[in-house]
């Protein structure tokens, strides 16, 4: 479905520029963790992250816009809600 795709940290990060924000801090937001790797290769524990009820992945945040520090919400397809 055209609309629906999910994207990447990356790709929100671009996208949050594009739409006025700078010096952005992207972090997933809280939930469990999860070892990422097999043992003894060095990998850290990764944090899940929450998701809602259409299985989108939230990420929540810190940026400057507008000459203003805002905090904010942002889910994996790219829907930013300021706090």
């Amino acid at each position: 479905m055209p609309g629906t795709e999910m994207l990447s940290e990356s790709e929100i990060t671009k996208k949050l520029e594009r739409e006025g924000y700078s010096n952005i801090s992207l972090q997933r937001a809280s939930g469990r963790q999860q070892m990422g790797g097999a043992a003894g290769t060095g990998q850290q524990p990764q944090t899940a992250g929450v998701r809602d009820a259409a299985g989108t992945e939230m990420y929540t945040g810190t940026a400057t816009k507008d000459g203003k520090q805002v905090r904010f919400q942002v889910d994996s397809r790219g829907h930013v809600t300021e706090e």
